[in-house]
């Protein structure tokens, strides 16, 4: 009994899936730089109210949504914290530092998301009437809670970034991570 070995594929096979291949990288990385690296900002006009978006570090977004309500731009700033920072924000949040000018509300996401941010953002908005909000986050996260934020709240988004260096690997790896976020978003519907 003779054994048939599988025929090669022709080279001009071979060098489409490679082009192809090629060209489908390509567009993704392009995309990812535009999407990722310059998104639509939006300039910060009166508001009901600053939500800021996890994780929290002094020197970004919690250093400009403190700024927006120190400036009058809104009455309200909404820290989220994830279930791993109580600590490090805990000085702000009820702690030992006296809160900005405005209205503190710290919260804990459920699900610790930007989904479920959205979704807190969206109960507090109804609760308080808020028909405009800035959302502060990373440049590149902005295009992602932008969508997510308009399939829970139904007013007015601004979103914002702090002006803050972004390591390489920073941009490596938020580049693959923002990637499957969009792709695990296109999977899902609603808020």
């Amino acid at each position: 009994m003779s054994r048939r070995l599988p025929r090669r594929l022709p080279r001009r096979v071979l060098l489409a899936a490679l082009v192809t291949g090629c060209t489908l990288v390509a567009i993704w990385v392009a995309a990812g730089y535009r999407v990722l690296g310059h998104p639509r900002l939006d300039t910060p006009t009166r508001a009901d109210a600053v939500v800021v978006l996890g994780p929290q570090d002094e020197k970004g977004g919690f250093a400009l949504g403190e700024q927006l309500v120190n400036q009058g731009v809104t009455p309200n700033l909404l820290l989220s914290i994830g279930s791993d920072q109580r600590g490090l924000v805990g000085h702000t949040c009820g702690g030992d530092v006296p809160p900005p000018a405005g209205n503190l509300t710290c919260f804990v996401a459920d699900p610790d998301t930007t989904r479920g941010e959205a979704r807190e953002l969206a109960r507090q908005a109804q609760l308080h009437g808020w028909r405009t909000v800035i959302v502060v986050t990373p440049t590149y996260h902005v295009e992602r809670a932008r969508m997510i934020f308009e399939r829970c709240f139904g007013g007015r988004l601004e979103l914002v970034a702090p002006q803050q260096p972004i390591s390489a690997a920073t941009w490596a790896y938020e580049f693959f991570y923002q990637s499957a976020g969009f792709a695990k978003m296109a999977l899902q519907s609603g808020c």
